[in-house]
């Protein structure tokens, strides 16, 4: 499995507990990426095309034989989550795709799903 998330040295074995074989599969958002600057910044404008690019070039070059499984820790990812599947071809599990598959209408289409 791995655990992506927004940043890396923020996440570790400490909150996996009995989990916390996980953490060396934790990979967060590389600091120059477009949309980490986007929201540490909390800037109002994104640039949807390099965020997806530089999410799906992320994701495939940290890919490992011993991921069989994505899990995006980071709410701010979903929107990624069919870029990161067409760049890994593996499957992909986050938080606001659970709760709109329980209560359908809970979450915002733009919160779910990029349109790139």
């Amino acid at each position: 499995m791995c655990i992506v998330t927004f940043d890396a040295a923020r996440l570790n074995a400490a909150h996996l507990g009995r989990h916390s074989t996980y953490a060396s599969s934790i990979i967060g958002l590389p600091p120059a990426h477009h949309l980490r600057a986007v929201i540490e910044g909390n800037l109002s404008t994104l640039d949807r095309r390099t965020a997806v690019n530089e999410i799906k070039a992320f994701m495939a070059d940290s890919q490992t034989p011993a991921h069989r499984h994505i899990v995006l820790e980071c709410t701010n990812l979903p929107p990624y989550r069919e870029a990161i599947k067409a760049a890994t071809s593996l499957p992909v599990t986050d938080i606001l795709t659970r709760v709109e598959a329980t209560c359908p209408g809970s979450v915002a289409h733009r919160f779910r799903r990029i349109d790139d």
